[in-house]
């Protein structure tokens, strides 16, 4: 069960001064990196290291306690964080403890050990003597410094916007940090975005007001939950390319107004997001930066505004130019194309034989990038259908050959730290460039993750275990080649989880007077706010700092729960590929 550490938060306390040997950063220092975005340009696209094949030696615990070494791993405060593994453990002398890991407790950050080591996971000790080894942490109580720009959205006849159709408006962007970046009544189109987040029902609704219900057929009074199903996402399409507060590589015109409207604590996507740009390996990330949107001078909550995937030079960069349909091709994942009147199979999209064949639910490859010809999506429902049969087979060597194994081992730590429930079914990308491999890139749609989803509110369990699965990932998961790859990444990313989950307390510091705001507007603290959420998350979460604290314990035990299958062992240089 997900250790509850929901009021310190509100109890940070003084601690004593930190060992010297601790060489860290001090919560709240200036790192130098944009607060306003999960991108951090000092992360440089490169490979990763493969450590070489030797493994930790074996635990030797003592048969008899009274004959062994007693080895007492500890935290200071003892009530800021906790110890994974055995706290207490009796070896033969000279022998070796079993991993434990130092956790913290929401509100506070990991600092070191009381033998200089800042890692918190200690793989295994050798000791000769008793040893009391402690973990030290902090509070966590500066926050970032955010500046959350006000959107005013408003279109030309002041009409709701009730369709997945585009209509004219305009848009206004003030309090940006910069004044360069607030937009004065910029012409715009908008629509409606997402499916399961899409809702027409509500639109116009206030709570309170009485409405039929032509599925029901009877009248009802509106509710918080109700009204709250019209927190919908929008697509934007500017009239002029813009760089939008700031954000991303350059100018352009589409973005996305995403209303996270099933993540209460609005970090879900900033997390992976920032996990992602710090792995390095994908060749687009989505930058994002928050905002309070007003449609039609109605304030409709805290959004982000976030960079629309799409093959672009600042975006996802592949040559898709030309009509040689050896091309670059942008592809998503998405089960719901086949329901688009506008789109065609085998021009538009494509599927592959023997792809979740057995699945309710056929799985289509949606062409984003620019294509015309039947030609083009032949050529790569054919290089598709070598990619799934070379996964299925589980020969690296195959797979290897067309598919890039870097941004194949980290989409996979991505979304099973998640425990995404759609990564067999839609916002699933992948590219191709002209003569090249196919790439995992833009990880996407996370606010049905980290328990969100009533199937995956526990951190157990390898594969997702939401409505959907991915049958590729399904086929390599267990074998040596991609356990050896798997356990070489989160090796080299046990700080960055470190880093990360101080730097989403944070965020949440910064976000929390933003979101109690938004839930003053919505009113779905502490209530079943969705079918599909857990209730473990809409209904028994009564405060933002509950929200956040959730999914903080769930990321850091959810890891560790990974770890299980892809162990912690120690790295050396050994390049990638060897082996």
């Amino acid at each position: 069960m997900i250790k509850k550490g929901l009021s310190l938060l509100l109890a940070i306390l003084f601690i004593l001064p930190l060992l010297a040997s601790c060489q860290k950063t001090p919560a709240g220092s200036d790192s130098g990196k944009d607060p306003y975005s999960p991108f951090d340009p000092s992360i440089e696209q490169g490979d990763w290291e493969l450590p070489d094949d030797s493994s930790m030696p074996d635990p030797t615990p003592a048969k008899d306690p009274a004959n062994g070494v007693k080895v007492s791993y500890r935290c200071e405060p003892s009530y800021a964080g906790t110890i994974d593994g055995k706290g207490t453990q009796y070896i033969v002398p000279g022998g070796y403890t079993e991993t434990v890991v130092a956790m913290p407790l929401y509100g506070y950050r990991f600092v070191c050990w009381s033998d200089g080591s800042t890692s918190r996971a200690r793989p295994t000790d050798k000791v000769e003597e008793d040893t009391v080894l402690t973990a030290t942490f902090e509070p966590v109580e500066v926050p970032y410094r955010v500046t959350v720009a006000q959107v005013h959205l408003n279109t030309a006849n002041g009409d709701d916007i009730k369709s997945k159709n585009y209509v004219d408006a305009t848009i206004s962007i003030s309090g940006a940090d910069k004044d360069k970046h607030n937009v004065e009544a910029l012409a715009t189109r908008v629509k409606g975005r997402g499916n399961s987040t899409w809702s027409t029902s509500y639109i116009g609704k206030e709570i309170g007001d009485v409405r039929w219900s032509s599925t029901k057929k009877e009248f009802h009074t509106v509710s918080s939950t109700d009204a709250y199903a019209s927190k919908n996402s929008y697509t934007l399409k500017l009239s002029e390319g813009l760089n939008v507060l700031g954000i991303g590589d350059g100018k352009n015109k589409d973005w996305v107004l995403q209303s996270n409207k099933y993540d209460l604590t609005m970090l879900r996507n900033w997390f992976m997001w920032s996990l992602a740009n710090r792995m390095g390996t994908f060749n687009f990330v989505p930058s994002c930066a928050f905002v309070d949107l007003y449609v039609n001078g109605e304030y409709r909550g805290v959004y982000m505004i976030v960079e629309k995937v799409e093959a672009a030079s600042e975006r996802v960069n592949i040559d898709d130019s030309g009509t040689d349909p050896d091309k670059g091709y942008l592809l998503e994942l998405d089960f719901r194309v086949n329901k688009d009147s506008s789109k065609k199979e085998g021009l538009d999209y494509f599927l592959i034989p023997g792809f979740h064949e057995d699945d309710a639910n056929k799985r289509e490859f949606d062409i984003l990038s620019d294509h015309s010809t039947e030609e083009e999506c032949a050529f790569i429902k054919d290089y598709m259908t070598k990619v799934h049969n070379a996964i299925i087979s589980g020969d690296r060597g195959e797979i290897e050959k067309l598919v890039d194994l870097y941004s194949m081992v980290d989409i996979f730590i991505i979304e099973e730290l998640g425990k995404d429930c759609d990564w067999g079914a839609t916002s699933f990308y992948m590219c191709k460039e002209k003569g090249g491999k196919l790439y995992f890139t833009a990880p996407w749609d996370f606010d049905f993750c980290m328990g969100s989803y009533s199937s995956g509110i526990h951190e157990e369990g390898l594969i997702s275990a939401g409505s959907y699965g991915n049958e590729w990932f399904e086929a390599v998961h267990d074998l040596p080649w991609f356990v050896e790859l798997v356990r070489a990444r989160m090796n080299s990313l046990e700080d960055d989880i470190t880093e990360l989950t101080a730097d989403l307390q944070k965020m949440a510091l910064a976000l929390k007077p933003h979101a109690e705001r938004n839930n003053e507007k919505w009113d779905v603290f502490g209530v079943g706010y969705h079918e599909f959420v857990s209730p473990q998350v809409s209904s028994l979460l009564a405060t933002y700092d509950e929200h956040v604290a959730f999914i903080y314990d769930w990321i850091l035990y959810r890891w560790n729960i990974i770890r299980e299958w892809y162990p912690i062992l120690e790295t050396s240089s050994s390049p990638f590929y060897s082996g």
